[in-house]
């Protein structure tokens, strides 16, 4: 995530899926499309990832978050 940014938008094709915001060192919080929180992630990757599976009713592993 840019640095100088807080906020990125995650999207699946077109439609949105929800939104990362950067939590500093605590990591990045990843909502859903209803503006749910599902949890605070080590990086970018790992929130997007989980924010997609979230998305496509598969299960989220609670294993490494922050």
């Amino acid at each position: 995530m840019d640095p100088a940014s807080n906020i990125l938008s995650v999207t699946d094709g077109r439609q949105s899926i929800g939104f990362l915001i950067s939590r500093g060192k605590i990591g990045v919080e990843a909502f859903d499309a209803d503006e749910k929180s599902i949890g605070t992630f080590p990086n970018v990757q790992v929130a997007a990832t989980t924010l997609w599976k979230h998305a496509h009713g598969q299960p989220i592993s609670t294993e490494k978050r922050s």
